[in-house]
């Protein structure tokens, strides 16, 4: 957790220095996001202006498998790779079903969750810019 903010590099450094990182989902950064309903995220980027990452959500339990509340200081956008992915607004308690190939845009300070109801593990990539 010491790197997130600061992976694969310092921000600043990383934009003075202009070295090329490949980063894949074997290279990223692990980390389980979550107490009570953990999940995968395999952060690709995460530094002083945005984060990148992928959202891995498994399938079973006695449930549905899904994120606790999450809320950012910037807008947000998930692409669904492997779905269908809903997306719960706290707030407004609107739902929204995202399949395969299916964008999420999520504006600055919306509380929201993401659920998978499915039978399989569910993939988005996610970007998370709130200095942008």
């Amino acid at each position: 957790m010491n790197k997130l903010g600061q992976f694969p590099a310092d921000g600043q450094e990383a934009r003075k220095s202009g070295k090329f990182y490949k980063l894949t989902s074997d290279t990223a950064l692990k980390v389980v996001s979550g107490t009570k309903t953990p999940v995968l995220l395999n952060m690709f980027v995460s530094n002083d202006v945005m984060s990148v990452g992928e959202l891995v959500i498994p399938a079973g339990g006695i449930g549905p498998r899904q994120t606790e509340f999450d809320v950012h200081d910037g807008d947000a956008v998930f692409y669904v790779k492997e779905g269908p992915l809903t997306f719960f607004f706290k707030e407004s308690k609107e739902v929204f079903y995202i399949e395969d190939g299916d964008f999420a845009f999520i504006p600055k300070g919306y509380e929201y969750k993401v659920i998978n109801y499915s039978g399989k593990v569910a993939k988005a990539v996610f970007v998370v810019a709130p200095k942008l």
